[in-house]
């Protein structure tokens, strides 16, 4: 028990008969337990008696703390009083090992120390070469919560970098290390992209002594070939002087494939063919005709007039019925990369919405009209603007109904939608009759004015 408690002071907790306030009544533990008088004070309801553990009162264990660049950076025990700096870099690693030394900068550390008020901090330098020269370890003694910073050489040096984009395998910044020419950065980004042969290679570069004000960036021009990065001999037996260009802090270099390369240019049928899916074209004049004969045609039930093509998520209107009928003619459109051709099959269904009594779908007929067809509708509704009526046709062009010169025919899978009246404010008869009272006193007023004029 005594190993444990601190014995030089406890309290006893007690309500203040007069204030009815608690007070501390401090006492030694000790005299107590040696029969001291305070040991025969009586004790009295609510007492409550306070005995601290050594822990609680004791300073506990103490630490510095050692970071940058050291082998074992971290917080370390100060187990000692008379623990130094030397002691905590041998511990720390670094000094000892001549490589690592050697990127170590010697001429400064920093010990970050609290103030004697403890409130600030304040920082004192150290020059660690006073310690390999010190015989004695320079006897630096440590302070608790002692913050110690050890710095490498290239602290004061900024590295510098590159970019490159463009046709290479892993595209991002790279370090620029000394004497770096382009084809070291090509091979450290993984090389030129597969499947490309020539390359049309530029290099933006800063140079202080060329840009301005009238000129931001100095453009550098190469033409580059993939033989010339697996060091086969080009045309005229050569190396390409391209590669052993040195770059620069801060240069951005593209790479770009040459003008007359490209990958694979894909065109998508879906739809009403025989073999649909992705096509490469072939040569630069392939048309949506040769496309469709390479995919095995249209099928039977295949509706061209309904059939979609989209170039960069837009639709282009195409009439594809022609386009098989006279193939290569100008209807015929030349294919691009990434279009898509949809055949439509027949839906053998159209449909008709809005003011019509039964909107719905219906069974299409050849030859039938739109005026018939909204019969089968039962007919247009009360509310229905007879001229607001329009049928949308397969191939998305629309056309307006007049029931004498307009009544075009419907195509199977077209919408034919009858517009509705706009809503009209009902009659308010208190509104007319104020405005009818306040237009026939205007009326009397100019009479009034015209009589009394001409007396």
């Amino acid at each position: 028990f005594k190993n444990l408690t601190f014995l030089e002071r406890a309290e006893l907790i007690r309500i203040n008969e007069i204030s009815k306030e608690k007070e501390i009544i401090q006492f030694n533990l000790q005299k107590v337990l040696d029969n001291d008088i305070f040991g025969q004070t009586l004790l009295q309801e609510g007492d409550a008696i306070k005995i601290y553990s050594k822990s609680q009162i004791e300073p506990g264990t103490q630490y510095v703390t050692i970071a940058g660049y050291v082998k074992r950076p971290g917080i370390y025990e100060l187990f000692q009083e008379n623990m130094t700096l030397s002691d905590l870099l041998f511990t720390a690693g670094g000094l000892n090992d001549s490589l690592f030394r050697a990127e170590m900068y010697l001429d400064r550390a920093d010990i970050i120390r609290k103030d004697i008020n403890k409130r600030s901090k304040i920082i004192i330098p150290i020059d660690l070469k006073k310690i390999l020269k010190s015989e004695d370890g320079y006897s630096f003694l440590l302070h608790p919560g002692d913050e110690i910073t050890v710095y490498k050489k290239d602290i004061f040096k900024s590295p510098n970098f590159i970019n490159i984009e463009g046709s290479i395998a892993t595209p991002g910044t790279y370090e620029l290390k000394l004497g770096m020419n382009l084809k070291d950065l090509i091979l450290e980004s993984g090389g030129l992209m597969i499947g490309q042969s020539n390359y049309k290679v530029e290099i933006a570069r800063v140079d202080p002594e060329v840009v301005g004000e009238e000129l931001f960036a100095e453009s550098i021009v190469f033409d580059l070939n993939r033989i010339d990065i697996l060091g086969a001999d080009n045309n005229d037996n050569l190396p390409n002087p391209a590669l052993e260009f040195e770059l620069a802090p801060n240069d951005q270099i593209f790479i770009r494939p040459g003008s007359s390369f490209d990958t694979q240019r894909y065109v998508k049928v879906m739809g009403a063919v025989y073999y649909p899916g992705d096509y490469v074209i072939l040569s630069p004049n392939e048309n949506i005709s040769s496309i469709i004969s390479r995919a095995g045609g249209i099928k039977p039930n295949a509706y061209p007039f309904a059939s979609r093509f989209k170039r960069l998520e837009s639709e282009i209107q195409i009439d594809l019925e022609k386009i098989l009928e006279r193939p290569n003619s100008r209807d015929d459109i030349v294919v691009q990369k990434g279009d898509e051709l949809y055949i439509t099959e027949r839906p053998n269904i159209i449909s008709i919405v809005g003011e019509v009594n039964s909107p719905g779908f219906y069974k299409y007929r050849k030859g039938i009209r739109m005026a018939k067809a909204i019969q089968q509708a039962g007919g247009v509704g009360p509310n229905a603007e007879l001229n607001n009526i329009y049928i949308q046709l397969p191939n998305g062009k629309s056309k307006k109904y007049n029931r004498i010169f307009r009544n075009h025919k419907v195509m199977d899978g077209s919408i034919i939608n009858v517009g509705k009246k706009p809503d009209e404010e009902p009659f308010d008869r208190t509104e007319y009759a104020k405005e009818l009272t306040s237009i026939l006193a205007n009326i009397a007023q100019v009479v009034s004015i015209v009589l009394i004029t001409r007396q």
